[in-house]
This record gives structure tokens, C-alpha cells and sequence, in this order.
């Protein structure tokens, strides 16, 4: 098998990991199908949820210099609502795309971060590996349900106050399911009330499961 050939196999290997971890339904050229997830699903699903702000971000090729194009975004974070970071920790997110070497790879749906925003993020625990194809531990974090789990913090300049939102665009969900509340822009202290609220409930369900 030549190097051409490598590079794709372990490129449909690397990405199908990606799907099922993700929990993408399809990759199509103009959208993203994936399992819709309201907010209790995306919390119960993610292994930390935080609020960061990004710092830097790399683009490399997923395997020296083939395989697919991957964007890395540097967050610091600010609070955690779920999981063990704290306020100065810094952290990695994975997303499949970016520009490097000349050329342009896009997938529909998926996060994009901006150096100096902030954002609220529900991430995955078990993200898929860094280089090595034969082992899928990495430090590394992928946003769960792709924009699902990612919430851009925006700031109203006439009042200073913070509200949260989430972009959608090219992302599809089966059957024409699309998540409730989507539309909604609560602040950002409403927000992190509800996740609160939400995992406060589901430590209470698996505890009576656990009875």
C-alpha cells in the first residue's frame, strides 16, 4: 500500500471515529446531518461543560503531511458547570477543516471558534486520538453534537449585559427534527442557571435509578 494509500485509509478510519463520537447521522458537501439533542441531552452527554474564551488556534494535517485538514483551538477557561476544570485551565477543541497549505476543507455544521470570543461548551470525554490511528485517548476535546454543544457569548453594547446563542447553519437534523428553544437568546447567567438546574436534576434521576 503506497503512502497515497495510507493516508486515505487511515483518513476514513479517522473520520468515521469522529462520527460515532459525535453522534453525526452523515457528512453530505452542503450540510451535516446529525442527531438532534435539546439541552438536557447535550449536558447529560458531555463529559465537562465550561465557559472559555479562546486564546489561539493551529491548523495541521491530521497525519503528518496527509490525511484531513483539523483545526485546534487553545481556551481559557473561565467557570465550569461540569467536569474538573477550573477558572485558568487551559484546554484543546478539535474540529475537522480550516485552510492550510493552499487549500480549503469545510464541513458543514461544524464549530468554529474566534480568537477573543467567549463561548459555553459542552464537550465530549472520550475524544478521538491525536496522530496514532490505533489509539483513540487524547487529551484533546470535540464540541458535542457539533454546534449543538457550542454557545457563543455575545455582549449587548448598550446595556453590557451577556446573552447566549448558538449557530446552526448547514447543520441538518433527520426527519426535519430541529432542537426547541433554538431560536431563544437567554442571558448568560440564565443560561448557566438552567445547565446548573438540568444537572442537578439528572444526578438526582441516576441516583434513584441507582436505589
Amino acid at each position: 500500500m503506497n503512502n497515497r494509500r495510507k493516508n486515505l485509509h487511515w483518513q476514513g478510519g479517522f473520520v468515521l471515529s469522529v462520527i460515532g463520537v459525535l453522534g453525526l447521522v452523515s457528512l453530505s458537501a452542503g450540510a451535516t446531518s446529525v442527531i438532534p439533542m435539546n439541552k438536557v441531552d447535550v449536558a447529560k452527554r458531555a463529559g465537562c461543560i465550561v465557559q472559555a474564551v479562546a486564546l489561539d488556534k493551529t491548523v495541521r494535517w491530521s497525519h503528518g503531511d496527509g490525511g484531513i485538514i483539523l483545526t485546534e483551538t487553545l481556551l481559557e477557561v473561565e467557570d465550569c458547570l461540569k467536569g474538573k476544570y477550573e477558572g485558568g485551565d487551559i484546554l484543546t477543541v478539535r474540529t475537522l477543516g480550516g485552510r492550510l497549505d493552499g487549500i480549503v476543507s469545510a464541513v458543514p455544521g461544524m464549530p468554529h471558534f474566534k480568537v477573543g470570543e467567549a463561548y459555553v461548551l459542552f464537550l465530549n470525554a472520550n475524544p478521538p486520538s491525536e496522530i496514532d490511528e490505533k489509539s483513540f485517548t487524547s487529551p484533546v476535546s470535540i464540541c458535542t453534537g457539533l454546534t449543538q454543544g457550542q454557545y457563543q457569548i455575545f455582549t449587548d453594547e448598550k446595556t453590557g449585559q451577556q446573552f447566549v446563542a448558538r449557530d446552526l447553519a448547514g447543520t441538518e437534523f433527520p426527519l426535519g427534527i430541529f432542537p426547541k428553544a433554538q431560536e431563544s437568546r437567554p442571558t448568560l447567567e440564565q443560561f448557566k442557571q438552567e445547565i446548573v438546574t438540568i444537572l442537578e436534576n439528572l444526578e438526582e434521576e441516576a441516583a434513584t435509578n441507582e436505589e
